[in-house]
């Protein structure tokens, strides 16, 4: 029932408007490079390589996998990258932010051919999960911009109107099992779904442990089809920033076992994605499933 009636409102909103520039609606942080696509590749690499608190977690090669599956896009990786000494902290605060955590940052070309790196403004992580580490975040936004001018070789501009809400776009359901098994579960479902490749698996406690931090159970699972994503992407290219899809299970205060992820109305509306209903139905069947396998019940 929930996904009938998200896409009956997405057809009322945005069916039969033309295609938007995706730009004016995303709302991130975007630098055009002075280089080529490779060449800042490499200089981001060797950026992130360079500090030794950062840890790089997973590069998604967007435009290799679609090409895979037969279907063509503009050069595209997203590197998942991260300081378990500063996400640890927000965490701690919500734990929730795990969704969005760690950082990503998007290499892409435009459709004139330009370089451009793109992540998301550190506002909507703070907005998002009402973060009070303020200094935690300030020091994260000046080390992205950092970054992207020493990437890119300019400054990075917030582009795009979209103002994030307070747990906006966050679905999360609670799970019938323990934490180890609702996990299990859903890798296990996940792995062998049609079409389905695991990225990433996170585990947020993990890291923290390794600082000597505290943080109950969380683990991150970045998992996605590329013929869906692609098809999303080739519409609106930085939502491959939020692709492929994520979910996190974790355990609240109260010991209770849930999983979180960001529904398909959040990804269409951030940015601007009218066409591909096909594929927005797809991945909203497929976060339902998992739900209902992983936890032991429906996600209505």
């Amino acid at each position: 029932m929930r996904i009938l009636l998200f896409f009956v409102v997405f057809n009322v909103l945005f069916l039969g408007q033309g295609k938007a520039q995706e730009e004016q609606w995303a709302a991130v942080m975007q630098a055009e490079s002075r280089y080529d696509f490779k060449e800042t590749y490499t200089r981001l690499t060797k950026r992130l390589a360079e500090n030794s608190e950062l840890k790089i977690f997973a590069e998604i090669d967007h435009s290799q996998n679609g090409r895979e599956v037969g279907l063509e896009l503009a050069p595209a990786r997203l590197i998942i990258f991260g300081n378990a000494k500063a996400g640890t902290p927000l965490m701690q605060n919500r734990q929730v932010a795990g969704l969005d955590l760690p950082l990503k940052i998007l290499l892409g070309e435009d459709e004139k051919g330009k370089v451009f790196l793109a992540y998301s403004d550190v506002d909507h992580l703070r907005t998002r999960h009402a973060l009070k580490s303020r200094k935690i975040l300030n020091n994260i936004k000046k080390s992205l911009k950092d970054i992207a001018k020493d990437v890119t070789g300019r400054n990075p501009n917030k582009t795009g109107r979209y103002k994030i809400r307070y747990k906006e776009g966050i679905e999360s359901y609670n799970s019938s099992h323990s934490f180890n098994e609702t996990l299990t579960r859903l890798i296990n479902e996940i792995t062998v779904m049609d079409g389905m490749r695991l990225f990433a698996k996170i585990d947020h406690t993990k890291n923290a442990e390794k600082l000597g931090m505290g943080l109950r159970p969380a683990t991150l699972l970045v998992f996605g089809n590329p013929v869906v994503g692609t098809e999303l992407m080739q519409e609106a290219r930085l939502s491959a920033l939020e692709l492929p899809v994520k979910m996190l299970v974790w355990r609240d205060e109260a010991g209770a076992v849930k999983i979180s992820y960001n529904s398909s109305e959040f990804l269409s509306t951030r940015f601007r994605i009218n066409k591909n209903l096909e594929a927005l139905r797809k991945i909203e069947k497929v976060q339902a499933e998992l739900v209902q396998k992983a936890a032991g019940h429906p996600s209505e």
